[in-house]
């Protein structure tokens, strides 16, 4: 059976169509995962800066003193439990002094206070510092920043993988 050459050229418009609308439907599912994991970043950093305001009524209803964790932030009423975790991966941020306290005062504006656990968003990760500055910072940077406040990671670390938590006025406080 020989086609003719309309029902071949019908026949390709068709294919190209069909190519078309799958092509743009892959654009438009791409764009949209990519819009959604732009809106959970911001998110994230939304929750910093709620923990880092937290943080600020606790320094001031308790002398000046940081929390040895973050759930000295949920029992004194501070934040809700759920704004504690990163909406991309359902972490619990690490708080950076986790276990030292400490003064806020003695602490310079550019100390790492809050991250994320890992690199949920992509090649890097949102940071909440002392200044009060919540950004995106790339791995290469995050590792440098690690090194140059080294006694913070260590404890955040720790603190990230020991089955327990500290209270607020477990060891550590003054």
């Amino acid at each position: 059976m020989k086609l003719s050459r309309r029902s071949v050229v019908a026949a390709l418009v068709v294919a190209a169509v069909f190519l078309l609308v799958v092509l743009t439907a892959q654009t438009l599912l791409t764009d949209f995962k990519l819009d959604r994991a732009s809106l959970r970043q911001e998110e994230c950093m939304c929750r910093l800066v709620q923990i880092r305001l937290a943080l600020n009524l606790y320094v001031r209803d308790n002398g000046g003193r940081l929390p040895l964790s973050l759930d000295a932030l949920v029992d004194g009423k501070y934040v809700d439990r759920r704004n504690l975790s990163c909406p991309a991966t359902g972490m619990e941020y690490l708080y950076l002094l986790a276990g030292r306290g400490g003064r806020l005062d003695a602490l310079g504006p550019d100390q790492p206070l809050l991250a994320d656990a890992g690199f949920p968003h992509g090649e890097g990760k949102n940071v909440s510092y002392v200044g009060a500055k919540a950004q995106y910072v790339t791995k290469k940077r995050f590792e440098r920043a690690s090194a140059e406040h080294p006694a913070s990671f260590e404890e955040a670390l720790r603190a990230a993988n020991s089955p327990g938590k500290d209270s607020p006025d477990g060891p550590g406080s003054e």
